[in-house]
């Protein structure tokens, strides 16, 4: 008798029943879709789109007959069948994508276009474009890996060494470097944290590597160590970049390290990407306390960028800072900027990125920017009038603008390029748009390879008072 017509037992009866009733509508909606997509380029057969249908009209709630039990077999096997063509399909979507990006960056905006990377038209475009073939390859690397490792430099104390979810506390302590690797699942989707389902901020199940971005290695490693592993990885690699990230309010070391690993992914990034995590408490009602600690952060974070350059040749350096970790990058540019014997080392960023900063528009513009000007090949503005986050911290502070404001309070200055992003689509308080969204992420992309101009990426160009702004272009 064959595996496929094997007499069910008892517990496999149960474990089938129990599939089908967790299938929702919207579940089978999808399916539908599926099968149908399918159907028309013969990925499935005619007898199979059948066999699905006469399972819906079995009740599972009353006795099953023998007949109706095969039937619910093959539909479990035809649904597998499905469920695996449309997360693969997915996976290709994503990867095309990024491709094209690659393909775009190399060749020039807007120059070039790939619409199926296996078609005969890519793989010539593959072979003639200067330095596409080994970043396809990397590429495709990473849907083999699915891992983004992240060196890290903290001034958190730490709280449990036994727990890698609590590793690090929310303490100010002396500045601690390591590695930590962060895992991507191969269905995940550009922009998204992939997570469980939680309540009141409790996730409901644990998280595994299949569905979640997660922290899966934390290593603590003493400075020397630390440096020179970083030297190592970029001798490996055709360009010595770093992408430096510090991250906002409300964030715990883990979700800091978690969105640090989908920025580089999604982005893609093909150096090294390095997190500074201050000691934010992780709580939405601790604003407060996270200002003043990411002020007392600014130390460790200059000392993390210095030696980060003295210590690993690295030849360009990209800072992002989000929300309130612009705070910390900010303060420490300040202070190198006016420290003689760091000019040189300034020499090395390349780009320093402002995201929904959180800083007050009067104070950045009297005290900041005099020496902000001076540093970076691109100083670039992420800035929107839909940030609710930056509403509520405006409010607070009896209604003066924040940098990170859009629209008719966007801040505009010929020393920086101002992107007002309030025309793209993001979720919840759209305050992470930067990360989230296809289009400021192919912006950032363009920005760190090939170090495009605003007029040169795909951005509409408009003027205010006879200064330069941009806004992203519909898609």
């Amino acid at each position: 008798m064959s595996e496929e017509n094997k007499p069910l037992t008892d517990q496999e009866k149960e474990a089938l029943l129990k599939k089908f009733r967790e299938m929702t509508p919207e579940q089978w909606e999808i399916t539908l879709a599926e099968a149908n997509r399918a159907l028309i380029t013969s990925q499935l057969a005619s007898s199979e789109l059948e066999t699905l249908t006469l399972y819906r009209k079995i009740d599972i709630d009353k006795p099953i007959t023998t007949d109706q039990w095969n039937i619910l077999q093959q539909a479990a096997r035809i649904l597998k069948k499905l469920e695996e063509q449309l997360r693969d399909r997915e996976w290709q979507s994503i990867k095309e994508a990024t491709m094209r990006r690659i393909i775009e960056a190399s060749v020039g905006v807007g120059a070039f276009y790939i619409p199926n990377v296996t078609t005969s038209a890519g793989v010539i475009a593959g072979t003639t474009l200067g330095g596409f073939r080994n970043e396809a390859k990397n590429e495709i690397n990473k849907e083999l890996d699915g891992r983004v490792e992240i060196f890290f430099g903290t001034n958190r104390v730490i709280n449990d060494s036994t727990n890698i979810k609590r590793f690090f506390g929310s303490k100010v302590g002396d500045l601690l470097t390591g590695t930590c690797m962060i895992n991507i699942p191969k269905a995940h989707k550009q922009g998204r944290i992939e997570r469980p389902a939680s309540l009141f901020g409790w996730e409901l199940s644990t998280a595994n590597d299949q569905k979640h971005i997660r922290l899966k290695e934390l290593k603590e490693l003493e400075s020397e160590a630390f440096y020179r592993y970083i030297s190592d990885k970029l001798r490996s690699l055709d360009e010595q970049s770093a992408l430096v990230f510090i991250h906002g309010y409300n964030n715990t070391f883990e979700q800091a390290a978690r969105r640090a690993g989908q920025f580089a992914w999604d982005l893609p990034f093909d150096g090294v990407t390095a997190l500074f995590s201050w000691p934010s408490a992780g709580r939405t009602t601790s604003y407060a306390t996270d200002m003043d600690r990411a002020d007392q952060s600014v130390p460790a974070f200059k000392q993390f960028l210095v030696d980060l350059i003295d210590h690993t040749g690295v030849q360009k350096v990209h800072l992002v800072a989000h929300s309130m970790g612009n705070r910390v990058m900010t303060g420490a540019l300040k202070e190198l900027a006016n420290e003689s014997e760091h000019v040189d080392k300034l020499n090395m960023i390349e780009q320093i990125v402002l995201a929904a900063p959180d800083l007050d528009q009067g104070v950045f513009r009297d005290t900041l920017l005099p020496m902000f000007k001076k540093l970076g090949n691109r100083r670039t503005l992420y800035a929107s009038k839909k940030d609710k986050a930056l509403l509520v911290s405006e409010i607070i502070r009896d209604g003066n603008p924040r940098l990170g404001d859009g629209g008719k309070d966007l801040f505009i200055s010929e020393e920086i390029d101002s992107i007002d992003a309030s025309n793209v689509k993001s979720k919840g308080a759209h305050h992470s748009y930067v990360f989230q969204v296809n289009e400021v992420l192919t912006d950032i992309f363009y920005l760190f390879k090939n170090s495009f101009a605003p007029d040169e990426r795909r951005l509409m160009k408009y003027e205010r008072d006879g200064q330069a702004y941009w806004e992203f272009k519909d898609w």
